[in-house]
């Protein structure tokens, strides 16, 4: 696999890397919520096509990574880890199956501490000071810090690697300094969910879900509603705080990838100013969005937009704020019918529990793994925490449970297009959010500035920020269908 690894940054760069929004990360406050897993839960979830046991034997997991509860851990003796997770549902997640772990190996004690801070920014100085937990949850706008200064690399000696990358889908193409810190679970990527009670008000059927642009527009003017003054109140296709993810998307459907083959970013190009004015005509000329609209996940969750075009963390978000909403989903469209296009966007996803690099403690250590590959080896553990956020499953036992894929609202039209979706490697988060977002999309769609000028500018202050952050894993040429880029 052809990766290349950019000039390196400093800690203090890499320590201020914010989490992307679109992964539902992060905090600015400042409490430890402590999550007491010391007891156990009454029943223990197990996978029936994956546990294997007989009476009076503990469940064995996994097909090629396994996890063998009939295999003590530090020869029975007890052991206790410290783990970093952030609160809300993941962690919730998280506790749920630490405890089930421990109800397995009670000489094994797991603290999972909830944090409403952001997890990086305190993992990175809690390593530099040499008190960082044994274990902590991660992402990969973090990568940086991970791989070089926190993480502890995964070798085959204290974790089955080679039983994972048969067990998992791609992850080759996670693997940073030829070894592995963590990996993600499962695939998200972008789409249009749409609100079915609001669909089915304006007449419409599944016969009308739009596979073009055009289709799309003409679907979404139905749904739009505006009071007897002209006032928009009910936006046909909101994208409001995902512009710049929706500007990726049909840059890739038109063979434009986000960074040259050095991996500089393509910013000043005809095809990112078309698809720029493209996106304006939403809102000015077809009129199915409004500029002063909440985000897109805020108004749908509200009724305020009974169409958007959002990641799957959507489906997380509405477990809070619209619990009962009756969502639809279906792919992107395209420009031409029935034409297949280069890609539909990027991916990424949430990712695994990675091990401290301070840690020293060989009984922790091999707490840390085993306990790592209980959750990775666990058919139902994996696939809670894919469901969680949408994320299309890696672990191949899941892809071809369809009862798991057909049942998911997302995952059955998932299913027919990820593998046209690209993952461009860990695109540092400070570089999507702040730069690309300030220099190019706040600008033209919230200042109304010259496109022209703005992607002139934008090109030469992207990529210098992009250059000083420094030591990210570019890989969006190991992409599948990259030779129908066109550039």
């Amino acid at each position: 696999m052809r990766k290349r690894l950019l000039k390196l940054t400093s800690m203090v760069l890499a320590g201020t890397m914010l989490v992307s929004m679109a992964t539902g990360c992060g905090s600015s406050n400042t409490t430890t919520e402590t999550a007491a897993t010391t007891e156990t839960t009454d029943e223990v979830t197990a996978s029936s096509t994956e546990e294997t046991s007989t009476d009076g034997e503990a469940p064995v997991y996994g097909d090629n990574l396994v996890w063998d509860g009939n295999v003590p851990v530090n020869n029975g003796e007890d052991v206790s880890l410290l783990v970093y997770a952030p609160s809300g549902t993941i962690g919730d997640y998280y506790v749920e199956w630490a405890n089930n772990y421990m109800q397995l190996r009670p000489n094994v004690k797991i603290d999972i501490q909830l944090q409403t801070e952001d997890v990086a920014q305190k993992v990175i100085l809690e390593t530099q000071n040499g008190t960082a937990p044994d274990m902590f949850s991660t992402h990969n706008g973090w990568n940086t810090a991970i791989v070089n200064t926190c993480g502890m690399p995964w070798t085959q000696d204290r974790f089955n690697i080679d039983g994972l990358l048969k067990d998992y889908v791609g992850l080759e193409q996670f693997k940073y300094n030829d070894n592995i810190y963590y990996i993600p679970y499962g695939i998200m990527t972008s789409g249009i969910f749409y609100d079915k009670d609001q669909w089915a008000e304006a007449g419409l059927t599944e016969e009308d879900i739009p596979k073009t642009w055009d289709q799309l527009i003409a679907v979404a003017q139905k749904l739009t509603k505006v009071d007897d003054n002209g006032k928009m109140t009910v936006a046909g296709f909101g994208f409001n705080g995902n512009i710049s993810f929706l500007l990726e998307t049909l840059n890739y459907e038109k063979g434009l990838p986000m960074f040259d083959k050095e991996g500089t970013p393509i910013i000043d190009d005809p095809i990112v100013a078309e698809n720029i004015q493209f996106i304006q005509k939403l809102y000015d000329e077809y009129k199915v969005n409004d500029r002063n609209f909440d985000t897109a996940a805020n108004t749908f969750a509200t009724g305020e937009s009974a169409m958007i075009y959002n990641w799957g963390w959507l489906t997380y978000s509405l477990k809070s704020t619209a619990p009962d909403k009756n969502i639809g989903y279906f792919q992107t469209p395209s420009f031409v019918e029935g034409e297949v296009c280069p890609a539909y966007g990027r991916n990424g996803g949430d990712s695994s529990l990675a091990v401290s690099a301070t840690l020293k403690d060989e009984a922790k250590i091999e707490a840390a793994f085993d306990f790592l590959t209980y959750l990775l080896a666990n058919d139902d553990a994996v696939y809670e925490f894919d469901e969680l956020l949408s994320m299309y499953p890696r672990k191949i036992s899941l892809r071809e449970n369809q009862e798991k894929i057909d049942g998911n609202v997302v995952f059955k039209e998932l299913k027919n297009y990820v593998d046209r979706t690209v993952w461009p490697g860990p695109v540092p988060g400070s570089y999507a959010d702040n730069n690309y977002i300030t220099y190019v999309v706040d600008p033209i769609f919230k200042e109304n500035a010259d496109i022209a000028s703005t992607l002139t500018s934008a090109q030469k202050v992207c990529s210098d920020a992009l250059a000083e952050e420094g030591n990210w894993f570019f890989s969006e040429r190991d992409y599948q269908y990259a030779s129908e880029f066109i550039k």
